[in-house]
């Protein structure tokens, strides 16, 4: 999802720097438009101005005379003045203006010609842009789905995950060793993916996890807390009656508490056999051990018996050893070759 996510992020900065090259471009293209504007507007009124120079040098030509006194001021002038070369000259210097504007009219659209190119080239620049951006749409939109596909398959690793911690935490004690399993289970799911753990779509469906994830110690010493609290009442016959007396509160608290390595710290009498024979019926009764998991050592022979008859009362098989007759057990297994447990002696 990290890797999806990088490459929508490219293609929205790919697409946004399109836009904004759109953007200018069509700027570009109103200041063409613009500019073709102004252009036929000056050819338009350079045409206007050559029809009043043509009408001026219709009217000249129509209404040019030379009277009787014209004539006498050119004779007494001896030629100085000359009233048609005068009239000659006016049209010459009209026309010479009109061949003029006829040059800037070509300029004129001689620019115009090349704004229009311009703009057609800037048209279709714009088209180029328009489809890459579409194409870069679409592949957003691609990626888009894949992401969503794959952030509904982390979902829903994330609310089993969330499920599973909080059953667990209801149905029984949550250890070190299981600790370290739902660790590691969890990392495998927020693999290259734990910034989407509080994606906006999956943040408010995944409380227990995030939090799990957060600080698993606190969060585990807080559901294990409840579960001793809730187990208590849950239980309360069992604790009851387990024994010919009910288990106090701290006897109760031992039973539950079922973390990798437990110290029950009691003086004689204080109900330490209690403590054990209720553990193991609550264990097996849960279904956290099988009675072929659980093994008891003694410290001498009374003690091995006394549980084995406690037991026995609870129709419960297990293993109930001294630690010298385990230790018995164990010692040929522990050299090579093994030795005959017949051949060792006790002293």
């Amino acid at each position: 999802m990290r890797q999806i996510t990088k490459q929508i992020k490219i293609k929205y900065s790919e697409k946004d720097m399109l836009k904004k090259s759109n953007q200018n471009i069509s700027l570009d293209i109103d200041k063409n438009k613009n500019t073709i504007i102004l252009l036929q507007s000056d050819v338009s009124n350079i045409l206007k101005n050559i029809a009043i120079y043509n009408d001026e040098i219709k009217n000249l030509s129509m209404n040019f005379k030379i009277n009787i006194f014209d004539k006498f001021i050119e004779l007494i002038s001896f030629g100085i003045i000359d009233y048609k070369q005068k009239h000659l000259e006016s049209l010459g210097e009209i026309k010479k203006q009109i061949q003029k504007l006829e040059n800037n009219i070509i300029q004129k659209e001689d620019d115009i010609s090349k704004e229009k190119i311009e703009l057609e080239a800037l048209h279709l620049e714009q088209n180029s842009i328009a489809n890459k951006i579409e194409r870069i749409q679409s592949e957003i939109k691609k990626l888009e789905n894949q992401f969503i596909q794959k952030m509904k398959i982390f979902k829903n690793k994330l609310l089993s995950f969330q499920n599973k911690i909080i059953i667990l935490s209801i149905e029984r004690y949550i250890n070190s060793y299981i600790k370290t399993e739902l660790v590691t289970e969890l990392s495998h799911i927020l693999y290259n993916q734990e910034e989407f753990i509080t994606h906006k779509d999956i943040k408010h469906l995944i409380n227990d996890v995030i939090q799990f994830n957060s600080n698993n110690k606190l969060w585990i010493d807080n559901k294990n807390k409840l579960f001793v609290k809730n187990e208590r009442i849950n239980e309360k016959v069992f604790f009851d009656t387990i024994e010919s007396n009910p288990l106090t509160k701290k006897q109760q608290e031992a039973v539950l508490i079922n973390e990798n390595n437990n110290l029950v710290l009691a003086g004689a009498g204080s109900g330490k056999t209690s403590v054990i024979v209720a553990k193991v019926c609550y264990l097996i009764k849960k279904e956290v051990l099988h009675p072929n998991e659980i093994l008891i050592l003694a410290f001498n022979k009374n003690a091995q018996e006394e549980l084995k008859e406690r037991f026995q009362e609870q129709n419960i098989d297990i293993q109930i050893k001294t630690f010298h007759s385990f230790g018995r057990e164990c010692k040929p297994n522990c050299v090579n070759p093994p030795l005959n447990p017949k051949s060792l002696r006790i002293f």
